[in-house]
């Protein structure tokens, strides 16, 4: 996929990518722009290959989350649909520990 010069959306993580670690996104889709769900992944702060990040709410009660619930709560408050700027000044939240 890599090799036909089209840009690319992933939708939650690059396709071959471990959402959580990171692991595998050298080999991984080159995405123009990732659409992830729910919440941030930790694995796409400092992929490369994952483009422009955006989360998306789709309607998840923030009370599953836990911990991390504030913070998510917070994010949904920008807008349904948002865009995580400069991931290595501000690593995104991990919401997968809960």
């Amino acid at each position: 996929m890599n090799g036909t010069g089209r840009l690319m959306v992933a939708i939650d993580v690059p396709s071959g990518m471990d959402g959580d670690t990171g692991t595998g996104a050298e080999a991984a889709v080159r995405a123009a722009a990732t659409l992830t769900l729910t919440a941030p992944k930790a694995g796409l702060a400092r992929a490369s290959n994952a483009g422009r990040v955006f989360v998306a709410d789709i309607g998840m009660p923030v009370a599953l989350f836990g911990a991390e619930q504030e913070a998510l709560a917070a994010l949904y408050a920008v807008g349904d649909l948002v865009e995580l700027v400069a991931p290595e000044l501000t690593p995104a939240p991990d919401f997968t520990s809960s």
